[in-house]
């Protein structure tokens, strides 16, 4: 089986086992919960690193904006070649990921579909 194949495999059967299985998760969320909360929660690597992505993110986009406009100004848009599809692709994933797809299309399911939870297993348990 190809790569792709095997990626495309592995993300429809995870969910599947997930929900067939749900201790799996709670198993795994369970190395990182205690009763005072989330406990990397306060560790500076995690906190720096969700501080830096937005800096990552926004020097990936002016990057590719600045090629992009060097090669307008140029007009030289072969000499871009396959980088230019890069480019078109990285602004499109840039615009379309966090702003249709998470804005827009996941929040109504996200309401009814959550992961499981301590306290909503055991409800469903009857304890």
């Amino acid at each position: 089986m190809s790569p792709e194949g095997v990626a495309v495999t592995a993300i429809l059967l995870l969910p599947v086992l997930l929900l067939a299985a749900p201790q799996i998760d709670l198993q795994a969320s369970a190395l990182f919960w205690s009763p005072a909360g989330f406990e990397l929660a306060q560790w500076p690597l995690p906190k720096g690193l969700r501080k830096s992505s937005s800096w990552v993110l926004g020097l990936i986009l002016l990057a590719v904006l600045a090629i992009l406009a060097m090669h307008l100004v140029r007009r030289d848009w072969l000499a871009l070649g396959g980088a230019r599809r890069c480019c078109w692709f990285l602004l499109a994933g840039l615009a379309l990921g966090p702003g249709l797809v998470v804005g827009v299309l996941l929040p109504a399911p996200a309401k009814t579909l959550r992961r499981a939870r301590r306290g909503r297993l055991r409800l469903a348990q009857g304890e």
